[in-house]
């Protein structure tokens, strides 16, 4: 893909290079990966965090940090709060992604105690280092 001229306004440049970067993961991406799942983890995810920070939001104010909601201050985003409960959808995607995981490991010979292990080693490590 060649690159944009300079005179290519911003928002397209920055769209070919978000298809750059959609080309490169999908390039990288195992067939068998299922990309539904992925958006809906992603929409989940983003839902999650997006409807936090409109019930929850930190406010630098009187020489700390304090907490405050957004939604003091826009309340005709309400509705938008509502549309952002999406935990249920991450944790139902999520259990579909550990089955089909268990599922592939146990093809490959795998029993439940080591895929656990591995599994639990790969989710507690950030966990760890947020800690620390």
């Amino acid at each position: 893909m060649a690159e944009p001229p300079l005179s290519t306004p911003a928002p397209y440049r920055a769209l070919r290079a978000i298809r750059r970067g959609a080309h490169r993961v999908d390039a990288a991406t195992p067939a068998s990966r299922d990309r539904a799942v992925d958006a809906l983890r992603a929409t989940a995810i983003l839902g999650v965090v997006l409807g936090h920070w409109l019930v929850t939001a930190l406010v630098a104010a009187d020489g700390g940090l304090h907490t405050a909601s957004p939604l003091q201050h826009m309340p005709r985003l309400a509705p938008v709060s509502w549309l952002l409960q999406t935990l249920a959808v991450f944790f139902l995607v999520g259990g579909y992604a550990a089955t089909r995981s268990l599922n592939t490991a146990r093809a490959r010979g795998e029993s439940y105690g080591g895929w656990l292990r591995a599994r639990m080693t790969r989710l507690l490590r950030p966990v760890a280092a947020l800690l620390g």
